[in-house]
């Protein structure tokens, strides 16, 4: 949802909830020819945001707005706010391209709903004295406030409004190459086409990022904000082993030279695409190499390193269920009169089994529109022979009519649990869980 204009004749501009300087001629020439209105051009209200994204939401769907003056990103916030009426935005994911002018007096409310939030890699550092004239005094700075989202615990994730041109080229914002957007990120500088580089000044350079929180935003926060979370994003057994091999460690290498890494090796799906001349030795299959000394994995360690495959055939299973039956929902959906969906939680305490009970949240779609739906459980129980405790959750879906239907169960978390492993919910890699089902009833 397009929230505004972008700053061209055909567009408009931005909308901002200031006035430009009544010299930003000087600076803009055609600065009346582009925009509307001394504020800019704002497309849609917040009561028609509102009820675009109501309907949105309703259909089971995130909302994406581009927004990138200050006023258009609270009207935004506000259309979010609204539809949200208190739910946990780690449920819906909706988002906000762009946030290039934030004000500081808004960033509580980016923490407060949760927002997700894509911010630019690589800033035009070089023109930081146009933005200081431009903006004028009050205002330029809050074209850097996006890099403090990223410092605070907001899903901020590379933007991927890659425009057109050479990616190679250096000196421009190009996001399809992703070594100046970690470049940007860490030093905020800027190349020139003789290969120098445009320092930040003080009210850009303040908002120091991390060369692991800006891995973290390249990687790992693009797929949450996908839902995709749990498949791609990290290097963990049982995601697709999407990855590569680089010239140096960003970890440890001077941050100034982050801008001439290289690629050496492309994985997708643990298959070698792509090795840079020279590098061959990083792309060599198995047949290649297992005749060498190199070690191999035990058969225990090659089962527990799976990744997603794709859906079995359709299998035919019989499901009891009586859809005539007269009166509520049975007290105990297991009873077998209603198709269910289930979840089994297992974690090293009962307690922790117990505190995933009281903080989980549920959604349950069927052929992509939410239902109303109850959960019930059974008692929490000791597995045999492990020391483990799990529960079973039943989430009803209701009597479905002959036809095929797509059941899709999401859960979310109202707090951070943990099973003993790993931490989940607001806060963590693991905000969410969901699954797909299709049901065929004959």
């Amino acid at each position: 949802m397009f929230v505004e204009g972008a700053g061209t004749p055909e567009r408009g501009c931005t909308y901002t909830s200031f006035l430009w300087p009544d010299n930003i001629t000087d600076y803009w020439p055609d600065f009346w020819e582009t925009c509307g209105t001394p504020y800019g051009d704002l497309y849609l209200t917040e009561e028609q945001l509102t009820t675009i994204l109501q309907d949105v939401q309703d259909r089971g769907y995130r909302g994406a707005f581009h927004a990138m003056g200050d006023g258009a990103i609270e009207v935004a916030l506000n259309a979010i706010e609204n539809v949200l009426d208190g739910q946990p935005n780690s449920k819906y994911r909706h988002q906000i391209q762009h946030n290039s002018v934030v004000r500081p007096d808004m960033i509580d409310r980016y923490l407060q709903l949760d927002i997700l939030a894509s911010v630019r890699g690589y800033f035009n550092t070089c023109e930081t004295d146009w933005y200081e004239a431009a903006f004028g005094e009050e205002h330029y700075a809050w074209n850097a406030s996006r890099y403090e989202l990223a410092n605070l615990g907001v899903h901020t994730y590379l933007e991927g409004d890659y425009g057109s041109g050479d990616i190679n080229d250096l000196t421009r914002v190009n996001p399809l190459n992703p070594i100046p957007s970690l470049y940007g990120y860490v030093t905020h500088q800027q190349l020139r086409n003789d290969g120098s580089a445009c320092k930040p000044p003080e009210w850009l350079a303040r908002h120091k990022i991390s060369v692991e929180r800006a891995l973290e935003m390249m990687t790992i926060e693009p797929a949450y904000a996908v839902s995709m979370e749990d498949y791609i994003g990290s290097i963990k057994p049982g995601k697709f082993a999407d990855l590569i091999i680089l010239s140096d460690d960003p970890l440890t290498m001077n941050p100034d030279e982050l801008i001439n890494l290289k690629v050496w090796m492309t994985m997708v799906n643990g298959e070698a695409k792509y090795c840079a001349q020279g590098h061959e030795e990083y792309c060599q299959t198995t047949s290649e190499t297992e005749n060498t000394a190199q070690p191999t994995p035990s058969s225990a360690q090659a089962t527990s390193i799976s990744t997603p495959t794709a859906p079995a055939a359709v299998q035919t299973v019989q499901l009891k269920f009586d859809c005539d039956r007269k009166g509520e929902p049975p007290a105990t959906l297991s009873s077998g009169q209603f198709i269910l969906t289930t979840i089994n939680w297992a974690a090293k305490s009962e307690g922790q089994v117990n505190d995933f009970l009281d903080a989980v949240q549920y959604a349950i779609f069927v052929n992509g529109e939410q239902i109303q739906s109850n959960m019930e459980h059974d008692s929490v129980e000791k597995i045999a022979d492990k020391k483990l405790f799990s529960v079973r959750a039943y989430f009803d879906v209701g009597c479905l009519r002959p036809g095929e239907h797509e059941i899709r169960t999401v859960l979310s978390f109202n707090k951070k649990i943990a099973d003993g492993y790993d931490e989940y919910g607001p806060g963590t890699e693991y905000p969410q869980f969901e699954g797909t089902g299709t049901v065929v009833i004959e």
